[in-house]
């Protein structure tokens, strides 16, 4: 079982990497990563909203992080990526991904390797989601 386990774990944190020209040419846009932390600093701390209208605001922009990180960001390690330009994607992992998993991604297309930090991402921000949903704040 744990032989099955670790083959399992091996094999998602080391997946083989396409050759896309995006991987290829990667260098991080710091100032683009930064803007993109900033502004989701900006709006994952603002909430001067009536509690409905905060309530959609954060659903929206969970639903596009969470399709961001299960859909656009695994293509990166593909042969046909959905953003090829560094600044863009240098911006929308600081942005969807937050201070954390931003920068983690970013690493990642460095490294050339996809890692489960996308899964990961997921898992966390549906639980801290419901987790406010409950305590309403």
């Amino acid at each position: 079982m744990f032989k099955y386990l670790n083959g399992l774990l091996d094999k998602l944190t080391s997946q083989p990497v396409n050759d896309s020209a995006s991987l290829r040419k990667w260098k991080t846009d710091v100032f683009s990563t930064v803007a993109g932390v900033a502004l989701w600093l900006v709006l994952t701390t603002v909430s001067d909203f009536p509690f409905s209208l905060d309530i959609l605001l954060r659903t929206a922009f969970s639903l596009l992080s969470v399709y961001y990180a299960l859909v656009v960001f695994p293509t990166y390690f593909t042969a046909k990526p959905r953003l090829t330009n560094t600044k863009v994607v240098s911006f929308a992992n600081g942005f969807f991904g937050g201070v954390i998993f931003g920068l983690l991604w970013n690493r990642n297309l460095t490294k050339k390797t996809q890692g489960i930090s996308y899964i990961v991402f997921t898992v966390v921000l549906l639980i801290v989601f419901i987790i406010r949903l409950i305590l309403k704040f």
